[in-house]
């Protein structure tokens, strides 16, 4: 276990389940990162989201253009800021490889495939893709931490976040709102 990271996974779930609930209807964006290589992070105050695109300087497009069909539907990587700094430990959170941090709840309950939200002055969409954790979450955040996003018991709160599509673009600044303009149905596909 990493030094750095060595709670249990016991020790996260309950702290997890200590931190305040979301809000659901109406949050706040507290981090924009764009991420123009692997492992490097841009901390944004503003981005300008255009249709169909995602953070300006992230390197999603490039990944879409040499990986087709593996990066389709995950423009935006989202995860929920809390639990960012939570798995962070006191590093920093936007090595989480997330575009926007935000305060919201993700859950599938909350937000099902396909609702529609409006950040800032752009209006995105969740995907159907899931976003799961990798190697590279694991090493940052420790191996507990990934198990953490994944127990079945948690699964649907999506404490590793979820995937927007741009459907109207517009200026996303760090302490704009996040709204639920409509909740999907869960089937977009």
């Amino acid at each position: 276990m990493n030094a750095e990271h060595a709670r249990t996974l016991e020790d996260l779930t309950a702290a997890i389940g200590s931190l305040p609930a979301p809000p659901a209807e109406v949050g706040e964006v507290v981090r924009i990162v764009a991420r123009p290589e692997s492992g490097e992070r841009l901390v944004l105050e503003v981005a300008e989201l255009a249709e169909g695109g995602s953070i300006p300087g992230d390197r999603w497009p490039r990944q879409v253009l040499e990986k087709p069909g593996k990066y389709d539907q995950s423009a935006i990587s989202v995860i929920r800021a809390d639990l960012a700094d939570l798995f962070a430990e006191g590093s920093d959170p936007v090595l989480a490889g997330d575009n926007l941090h935000v305060l919201l709840d993700l859950s599938e309950a909350n937000l099902p495939v396909g609702s529609m939200l409006e950040v800032g002055a752009a209006t995105v969409r969740v995907t159907p893709k899931a976003h799961t954790g990798c190697a590279k979450f694991s090493a940052r955040f420790g191996l507990e931490s990934l198990k953490a996003t994944v127990l079945p018991t948690l699964r649907a709160t999506r404490l590793r976040g979820l995937f927007f599509e741009v459907v109207r673009g517009g200026a996303v600044r760090v302490g704009d709102p996040i709204r639920v303009l409509s909740r999907g149905s869960g089937d977009l596909g």
